[in-house]
């Protein structure tokens, strides 16, 4: 599969190859030539053409094409039809969110220290379509996975999962953490980077008045 290695236990991001469906899964086991994931949904059949996105800690996205062995869910094979791709992560503008917006947080703690899975209420700061800043009393670490549901003003609720790889910077109602979007769809993407576009016409507005 070339340079880019998965491991058992990470997130993976599974689309068709035209773009019209998509899914997560987690590694559940690896053999040399077949990948077995854990999926929710059976977006998937035997057969269907797939590319695998995984997004790491140096900012890169890799994709690889792979081919259906066993559909269906909880569990979903797939077999790498090449090498992994890197693509450079693109450079999203990040938005000041005015209003209060505050999300509903579940958090996975996946660090060295066993620790209890975390429900919590965080305060959204800023927002791009490749992560957003979140502002809580609960604390998190580096490398915590968290499934994230908020609503910017005048858009569709917000619902993905996201790795935690910014913490610590304190403020009075606590800490603040960066966010990067690990599983976002392309229709949730669009709905973000379409909520910036607006917000940012509309202050430029308001700047002129």
């Amino acid at each position: 599969m070339g340079e880019r290695e998965l491991i058992v236990g990470e997130t993976v991001q599974l689309v068709s190859s035209h773009g019209s469906a998509s899914c997560t899964g987690i590694i559940d086991a690896l053999e040399r030539d077949l990948i077995h994931l854990r999926v929710q949904t059976a977006q998937f059949h035997k057969g269907d053409v797939v590319r695998i996105q995984h997004v790491v800690h140096d900012d890169a996205r890799y994709t690889l094409n792979a081919i259906v062995e066993r559909g269906g869910a909880p569990l979903m094979v797939v077999k790498p039809l090449g090498d992994w791709v890197r693509i450079q992560q693109r450079e999203y503008v990040r938005l000041r969110v005015d209003a209060a917006v505050w999300a509903d947080v579940h958090a996975d703690p996946v660090g060295p220290v066993r620790r209890h899975p975390i429900d919590m209420q965080a305060r959204v700061i800023d927002v791009s379509a490749g992560g957003c800043q979140l502002e809580s009393n609960q604390r998190l670490q580096i490398g915590d996975r968290l499934f994230i549901r908020f609503e910017l003003p005048e858009t569709q609720p917000i619902a993905t999962t996201a790795i935690v790889v910014r913490a610590g910077r304190l403020v009075k109602s606590g800490s603040r953490y960066g966010l990067r979007f690990i599983s976002l769809t392309p229709q949730l993407e669009t709905a973000i980077l379409r909520w910036i576009y607006e917000q940012q016409v509309a202050r430029r507005r308001r700047t002129l008045v």
